[in-house]
C-alpha cells in the first residue's frame, strides 16, 4: 500500500474544510519562530510558480511564523509564504493576500469584517475602537452589522460594510434615529429638525397611532411626525381678572386682599411682553399652593410667586421690592423659556441669562421630563399639565 506524507493529507483536508476566518479549518498549525529582523541577513525570492520564500543568512528557507524587519510573515514547512487566514500556535491570524504581512487592525475577508489586536488575534464581544463601539461574534469574531443592542441596553446601527451610521436609518420596516453625538438610538419624545417624534423603548419610530405622554395626546402620522394641540405661552390671555379672582376665592377662601389686588398685574405685565398672564397666574397658584404658601420655600413678603431662585431645600429664593416687580420677573422668566424675542422692559429677572432661550414655547414643555430639549422650568414630571389643569378651572369660572 502506498503511503502519503502527513502534510499531503492535511492539504487534501483543506479542499473540504470551511475557510471562514473564525473556523479552525483542517490546516497546518504553524509554530511562531522569530528570526533575525535585518534584511541584510536574509533574502526574499519569488519562485517560478509565483510563490515567495525567504532565505536566512545561511541560505536556508525559513518556516513557520517569522518576523522580518519588524513584520510577521508565515511560511509552510517547504518555506513557501502563506497568506489569508492561518492557524498559528492554535490561534487564527490573517496574512495580507498581497504582501503576506500579518494584518493588525481591520480585516475584510470573505464578505465579513474582523478586528485583530496587536498580536494579530481576533477581537470578540463588545469593543471600543478609535472612539467608536463595535460588537464581534464571540465564536468567530465577525463584526455584527445592522441594529445591535449593547449590554447597557443602547442600540447602534452598522451598514453592510460595518460602518457605524447616525441620523435616520431603516432596518426592515422600522425606522430609527441615531444620535450623531452618542451614535445610539434616540428613545422617547424627541425634536428632530423642528418636528416632534416618539421612539419606543426598542428605538423604533412610532407611526400612524396616538401616543399619550403625561396627559398630552399626540397623533403620529404615517411618517411618525407628531401633532397635538400644545398650549403656547406667548399670546393674549384668555382668562379675565374676574375669573382669576373667582377661582382663587374658591380654592382659598382666606386669601389675603393684597393678593387679590395684584391679580390685574399678571395681565398687564404679560401683555407688555407678549406672554399669557393667565398662564403665569396659574403657575403662581401651583407654586404657592393657591397663595397659601403651605409647603412653599418662599413667603408672601418676598413677592416671589413662582419659586424663582429656589434650587434646593432650604434655599429661600429671590425677593422683590413690590408684587408688581415679582410678577414682572416671573413673566420675563417665562418669556426666556417661551421666546427668543427681546424684553420690552428692563430685566428684573436675574436668572434670565441662565435660560436657553426658546427651549419651552409650550406650557406642556415647562417640565424637564416632557421637554424634547431636556430643559425646562421644573424637574418634576407633568409640571406643565398641572398648570393647565389650574388654567382650565380658572376658565370655567
Amino acid at each position: 500500500m502506498q503511503h502519503f506524507p502527513f502534510w499531503l493529507a492535511l492539504a487534501a483536508g483543506l479542499g473540504t474544510a470551511c475557510l471562514l476566518g473564525g473556523v479552525s479549518a483542517a490546516a497546518e498549525d504553524f509554530p511562531a519562530v522569530p528570526v533575525a529582523t535585518a534584511t541584510t541577513q536574509g533574502t526574499w525570492e519569488t519562485r517560478g510558480d509565483g510563490s515567495r520564500c525567504y532565505y536566512d543568512a545561511d541560505g536556508t528557507p525559513v518556516t513557520g511564523e517569522v518576523t522580518i524587519d519588524g513584520t510577521a510573515y508565515l511560511f509552510d514547512y517547504t518555506g513557501t509564504q502563506k497568506t489569508g487566514w492561518r492557524t498559528v500556535d492554535g490561534e487564527r491570524r490573517y496574512y495580507d493576500p498581497e504582501t503576506g504581512e500579518l494584518v493588525l487592525g481591520w480585516v475584510e475577508s470573505g464578505g465579513y469584517r474582523y478586528y485583530t489586536d496587536n498580536s494579530g488575534l481576533k477581537e470578540t464581544g463588545e469593543q471600543e475602537i478609535d472612539g467608536h463601539r463595535y460588537s464581534f461574534s464571540e465564536t468567530y469574531g465577525m463584526q455584527d452589522t445592522g441594529i445591535h443592542a449593547f449590554s447597557d441596553g443602547s442600540l447602534s446601527y452598522y451598514n453592510v460594510e460595518g460602518e457605524i451610521q447616525t441620523g435616520w436609518q431603516t432596518d426592515g420596516s422600522s425606522s430609527y434615529y441615531f444620535s450623531k453625538d452618542t451614535e445610539t438610538a434616540l428613545l422617547g419624545l424627541q425634536e428632530i429638525d423642528g418636528a416632534l417624534y416618539y421612539f419606543g423603548e426598542d428605538g423604533k419610530l412610532v407611526c400612524s397611532r396616538t401616543v399619550t405622554l403625561d396627559g398630552v395626546v399626540y397623533r403620529a402620522d404615517a411618517s411618525g411626525r407628531l401633532t397635538t394641540e400644545l398650549t403656547p405661552i406667548t399670546g393674549t390671555a384668555q382668562a379675565t381678572a374676574a375669573q382669576m379672582t373667582a377661582y382663587l376665592r374658591t380654592v382659598n377662601p382666606n386669601v389675603a386682599q393684597s393678593v387679590l389686588d395684584m391679580i390685574p398685574c399678571y395681565l398687564s405685565e404679560g401683555a407688555a411682553e407678549g406672554i399669557r398672564g393667565d398662564i403665569a397666574f396659574a403657575q403662581s397658584c401651583l407654586e404657592t399652593g393657591n397663595f397659601t404658601f403651605r409647603g412653599s420655600a418662599v413667603t408672601l413678603e418676598q413677592n416671589n410667586f413662582c419659586g424663582m431662585g429656589v434650587t434646593s431645600n432650604g434655599i429661600k429664593g429671590n425677593s422683590f421690592a413690590t408684587p408688581q416687580l415679582g410678577i414682572r420677573a416671573q413673566i420675563q422668566h417665562l418669556k426666556a423659556y417661551a421666546s427668543t424675542a427681546a424684553l420690552q422692559q428692563a430685566c428684573v429677572d436675574d436668572r434670565f441669562r441662565y435660560v436657553q432661550r426658546g427651549c419651552a414655547p409650550y406650557v406642556e414643555w415647562l417640565g424637564i421630563p416632557e421637554n424634547p430639549h431636556g430643559r425646562g422650568w421644573a424637574g418634576g414630571a407633568g409640571y406643565g399639565a398641572k398648570i393647565l389643569r389650574i388654567l382650565t378651572a380658572i376658565l370655567q369660572m
